[in-house]
């Protein structure tokens, strides 16, 4: 058995660093010998080997302690030849490796918003035995991560662990790090803390949205334009919205447009909008897009565009004319066709001859008994009986609204050439005496085939397009492209023509009594009855052809270069008033230029077929200026004529209003001054007035509410003082007040709009009469004070949009007018808008209120 120099072995260190003793082993018989140690922290190394053939050797044992404490081991020493084993015991013990891992630092904190991850911090543990680390966070650290692995390996005295922080929600959340030795089991613990925070608020960032992401037009004939869906356009972002350019791609891309307001900067919540049109070029389907250009990141923004191209261009005539004559050759005896069939239209000889003038051929300017007319040729107009197609006849022409005297049987478009030809077209004459209608009247067989009573006069495209019993149609009567709205008989009368039947423009050559009075621009002839939709094609062109290229009818482009046009019709109150006072056309103040003309004759009469007024003429006066602006007045002996009621009365001025607004004008309807001995039919008609014209859409200057006006006994007012001796003309000052409120109301008309409205920032602001629309944008509470309610009514309302998210409006009347009724203002909020009248408050005490709604 081998023989060790000592019976045991006893390590001590305190410096945690391994220490070796040396030991003397003899073997027997010089045998070889073996020798392991255990634990791990004891290792064996040979100074001398102990091989067969030595018999004594040297050993080295050497204690690596790993953690606190005291370790016990042995040393086996086996004989290699015998197989005996020694056992020497092994004691190691090291004093100071007795406490758990260092970490530093002790504690560590954290912040983050919620859902956010801190930067990693770090541990730093000081192991010195080197023995593997765990690191382990404990169950109340949910918020705290550990998200790498350590660096801290066996034999690695010094290391990392990295921790993180990721809060769920807000508030302060607690936790621990244990560090632990997996040797001896030894732990330290570091503490932990955190706060989540709430993230901070995302960067603004601007946003788009459209209303619609693509408009389809609805089919469009060739030529013509059509309007689709407004498109909004919303700044729905939390930073603005810059759009910095709009433009059209596709296909078809010249055949939209788009206008609007959106090329702009848009604050949050705001919106703009655009208005897409199509005019299409050819026909079927036709595409293209609107690219809305602006800062968000996903630009541009793409609206569709689709429409489909039909039919006719609406900038040419239906094929097939057989007569088209446009009058415009200012000179000569014919009147030529354009249609290439030669149906030119010859002028009558002698005094039957008509004038070249305005751009047309005036038919008849007087009654000297001759018919200044035209004739077309039979193969333009009627064929013989046998033929199934019928005939459509359109003539464009300025209809003179006077009746011709007695001796004159009837106003004539187109005469035919024997008397019983029936594709004559009579307007109504001294059959319908003293009217201001004339009636449309085809006559054939000595008596009324087809008639309507429709109104017609002034610039006008009438259209008679002949039935026949051989193909089941009746007779049309269009006016300006629209089919009347009643008849007293339809029939057909292509069935009376003869062979060879021809037209007369103008005149009934066979009937001295039947003539126009009034100019021809126009005249075209197809050889079918053509249907409504097709007429109303046509009427389109001629309304340009005809009329508005020659700077005539009612519907002029209006021209910013064209001076105002202001025309006040009337009798002694507008002009040639008496007492040497100068009426009050002659003294408006208008914020506005306009171009006055005064048609007022003294003694003239406005009454049921207005034979004596001289604004039925209005057409003549081409208004196609920005502004177009006419009224009347007249005094209640002027307007009743015959004894004519109350109600007739109120009729016949809606009627002339009509005949007003047909010609392209904007109307005022004045109320009546009072008037000796007839103040209660005064009152009357005025009201009629107001109610009619709220009805169709007329402006109102209210006389009446001004009790030196209007009330009844005005006229005999010694205080005001505002009528003359007669009780019925006006005085310098009575007319000095009526040119004041007319003024307001014509300046009204012409003053703000809803798109360009009047802007207040001052803290307080009196509204004046051209605020129509108005805009308060002040950075605080505002005032606004409401002028004198005397001349407006509920036609002129004044809008007051209060833009501001914080400030009230204030609104209150001044001068001692009630507002709603009582002293008290009226409050706008923030955002808010009202609208605010003016109402007359007793039909006999005259006198005004302003009200809101």
């Amino acid at each position: 058995m081998p023989l060790a120099s000592m019976t045991s072995m006893i390590f001590s260190e305190a410096s945690l660093l391994p220490i070796s003793q040396s030991l003397t082993v003899m073997g027997h018989n010089s045998d070889g010998i073996t020798a392991v140690a255990s634990p791990a922290v004891f290792t064996v190394a040979a100074v001398q080997p102990c091989l067969q053939g030595i018999a004594v050797c040297q050993l080295a044992i050497t204690f690596t302690p790993k953690g606190p404490g005291t370790v016990a081991g042995s040393l086996l020493l086996t004989d290699m030849a015998t197989g005996l084993v020694a056992t020497v015991p092994l004691t190691g013990t090291d004093s100071l490796a007795t406490s758990a891992p260092v970490v530093t630092p002790a504690s560590l904190s954290f912040t983050a918003p919620i859902g956010g991850t801190t930067p990693l911090q770090l541990a730093i543990v000081n192991s010195p035995s080197g023995d593997p680390i765990s690191a382990q966070l404990t169950a109340s650290s949910t918020s705290f991560h550990l998200p790498q692995a350590s660096t801290c390996g066996s034999g690695v005295p010094i290391c990392q662990i990295p921790v993180q922080f990721r809060p769920a929600s807000a508030g302060t959340f607690a936790g621990s790090l244990l560090v632990t030795d997996t040797i001896t089991g030894l732990s330290s613990a570091v503490n932990l803390s955190g706060v989540g925070t709430a993230p901070p608020p995302p960067p603004p960032v601007a946003k788009i949205s459209v209303s619609i992401s693509s408009v389809t037009f609805a089919d469009t004939g060739l030529g013509s334009t059509i309007g689709g869906q407004p498109i909004t356009v919303t700044s729905s972002g939390t930073a603005p919205l810059i759009i910095s350019a709009i433009v059209l791609t596709g296909a078809d891309a010249g055949e939209f447009a788009e206008k609007g307001s959106c090329l702009a900067t848009l604050q949050p919540g705001a919106s703009c909008t655009l208005a897409g049109s199509f005019s299409p070029a050819a026909s079927g389907t036709r595409t293209g897009a609107i690219q809305i250009l602006s800062n968000v990141a996903a630009s541009p923004t793409v609206i569709q565009l689709t429409g489909n191209g039909t039919g006719v261009p609406t900038n040419q005539l239906i094929p097939g004319a057989i007569a088209n004559i446009p009058f415009t050759e200012g000179a000569g005896s014919v009147a030529r066709d354009t249609s290439g069939l030669g149906n030119d239209c010859t002028f009558s000889p002698g005094g039957n001859t008509p004038t070249w003038v305005n751009g047309g051929l005036q038919m008849n300017d007087n009654l000297d008994g001759n018919q200044r007319s035209c004739v077309l040729p039979a193969s333009s107009t009627l064929t013989d009986s046998s033929t199934m197609n019928s005939r459509t006849l359109t003539m464009c022409a300025y209809f003179h609204p006077l009746d011709a005297p007695n001796n004159v049987g009837y106003a004539t478009a187109f005469g035919g050439s024997n008397r019983q030809n029936v594709g004559a077209l009579w307007l109504a004459g001294a059959a319908h005496p003293r009217s201001a209608y004339y009636m449309g009247d085809y006559f054939g067989f000595g008596g009324e085939q087809t008639y309507t009573n429709q109104p017609l006069v002034g610039y006008n495209c009438i259209t008679y397009a002949l039935g026949s019993n051989l193909d089941g149609t009746v007779d049309h009567f269009y006016i300006n492209g629209a089919e009347v709205s009643q008849y007293g008989s339809q029939l057909n009368v292509w069935d009376g023509r003869a062979v060879g039947d021809s037209y007369t423009v103008g005149a009934l050559p066979w009937d001295g009594g039947g003539l126009l009075w009034g100019t021809v621009y126009y005249v075209l002839a197809y050889p079918t009855q053509l249907n409504a939709a097709s007429i109303a094609h046509n009427n389109l062109i001629l309304q340009q052809s005809a009329f508005y290229s020659r700077g005539l009818g009612a519907l002029h482009v209006q021209s910013t270069t064209t001076a105002n046009v202001l025309v006040v019709d009337g009798d002694s109150l507008t002009n040639e008033t008496p007492g040497d006072v100068t009426p009050y056309p002659y003294l408006l103040n208008l914020t506005t230029p306009f171009t006055v003309t005064d048609t007022g004759v003294a003694g003239s009469l406005l009454e049921t077929n207005f034979a004596d007024a001289p604004l039925v003429d209005l057409p003549l006066y081409s208004p196609n200026s920005k502004f177009a602006i006419v009224s009347d007045n007249a005094a209640i002996n002027d307007l009743d004529v015959g004894g004519s009621s109350a109600p007739a009365i109120i009729a016949n001025r809606m009627r002339l209003y009509a005949l007003y607004k047909q010609s392209g004008f904007t109307v005022i309807a004045p109320t009546m001054l009072s008037s000796l001995n007839m103040d209660v039919p005064v009152q009357s008609i005025s009201a009629g007035v107001r109610a009619m014209s709220v009805a169709n859409g007329y402006y109102v200057v209210d006389w009446q509410n001004e009790p030196c006006l209007g009330a009844v006994g005005a006229y005999a007012n010694p205080v005001c003082n505002f009528f003359q001796g007669d009780g019925i003309h006006p005085s310098q000052a009575g007319e000095n007040e009526m040119a004041a409120l007319y003024s307001n109301v014509v300046n009204y008309i012409t003053g703000a709009t809803a798109a360009d409205p009047t802007v207040v920032t001052a803290a307080t602001y009196g509204i004046a009469p051209a605020d129509r629309f108005l805009s308060t944008q002040g950075t605080t509470s505002q005032v606004l004070t409401l002028p004198s309610c005397y001349g407006w009514s509920t036609t002129t309302p004044f809008t007051i949009s209060n833009v501001n998210t914080s400030g009230n409006v204030t609104l209150s009347a001044s001068g001692g007018f009630l507002l709603n009724d009582a002293s008290v203002p009226v409050v706008v909020p923030g955002r808010g808008s009202i609208q605010v009248y003016a109402d007359i408050v007793s039909q006999t005490a005259s006198g005004c209120a302003w009200h809101t709604k």
